[in-house]
């Protein structure tokens, strides 16, 4: 401006603005507004005056985006049955409303900042944007896109029985995205070198039995298979079909195939007397008929 100096006041739709809360400076050639709403948009001129005249500006409009997105919703890519969650964070005038959408859908009571998908699956695969609404407009997010694809573990490795020596294998089969990489453990530690998608015992021996799994990893997780165990099929397992009291008992011996196994028996559990030996599966009638008789099956040699 030029001439005698003037009084100076703002105005916002022609009307005269006071300073404050958020605006200082409304009697100054800078006007300040601080934290705007959608309530500030509007146009604003400076008035100035004098004893002689007074003179107003062309009005500037200031437009304000109401609600804002401060931070969009970000995708992801999540096993089947697993959980999901998007967030937005928004600034503007409340209260705000939202609604979130799968693929331009509205989902039904999803009417928060947050939408959580829990035990996702296949179906759930899709574009999600949220639409936040205002007294005074509406803003959508960026899509999200979420990716959901199946367990790595296809197969699960297969519990087995064996006797000393024979050779063992546990594997899995495994979908997804590759590269893929394993690391089979032994009773939850980690085994040097077997690191292939099938894991050989060559001669596997009692100290080998236990509970086997493996680790399988991916670009996008990693996921644990179910335990599978080694037992050392040289334990019999022996069963005492009992009769009549005249009767004596009779008993089934059931180890490994082809071997052999010794029946003890005992009256006071300390005293142990070979009583019949065979190859595995037999039955066995003890002849004696003694009373408080006990008995145990063994591999032998």
């Amino acid at each position: 401006y030029t001439g005698t100096t003037p009084h100076l006041q703002w105005l916002k739709n022609g009307v005269p603005i006071a300073n404050g809360g958020k605006v200082s400076g409304a009697t100054t050639t800078t006007l300040t507004i601080s934290n705007v709403l959608g309530a500030d948009q509007a146009y604003y001129s400076l008035q100035a005056s004098n004893v002689l005249t007074v003179d107003t500006s062309s009005g500037a409009f200031l437009t304000v985006i109401d609600p804002y997105i401060n931070s969009q919703p970000v995708g992801a890519t999540n096993f089947t049955g697993t959980a999901m969650s998007f967030t937005v964070a928004v600034t503007g005038t409340t209260p705000s409303g939202y609604q979130w959408y799968q693929d331009g859908a509205p989902i039904d009571g999803a009417n928060t900042t947050n939408l959580v998908l829990t035990d996702v699956a296949a179906s759930d695969s899709g574009n999600y944007t949220v639409i936040i609404t205002n007294t005074y407009g509406s803003v959508t997010s960026s899509p999200a896109t979420f990716l959901v694809i199946p367990p790595l573990i296809a197969s699960q490795p297969v519990s087995v029985k064996a006797v000393p020596g024979e050779s063992v294998s546990f594997s899995v089969s495994v979908n997804g995205q590759p590269p893929f990489t394993y690391q089979w453990q032994f009773n939850g530690t980690n085994i040097a070198g077997a690191t292939a998608r099938i894991y050989t015992l060559a001669s596997a021996q009692p100290t080998n039995s236990g509970a086997y799994r493996v680790l399988v990893t991916n670009p996008y997780a990693t996921e644990t298979s179910s335990t599978a165990t080694l037992v050392d099929s040289l334990y019999p397992s022996m069963e005492l079909s009992k009769a009549a009291p005249a009767v004596a008992g009779q008993l089934s011996i059931d180890g490994a195939p082809g071997y052999r196994y010794v029946i003890e028996a005992t009256t006071n559990l300390v005293n142990w007397v070979p009583v019949y030996t065979n190859i595995s599966p037999f039955t066995f009638t003890d002849s004696d008929r003694l009373p408080d008789r006990y008995y145990r099956s063994q591999y032998t040699p």
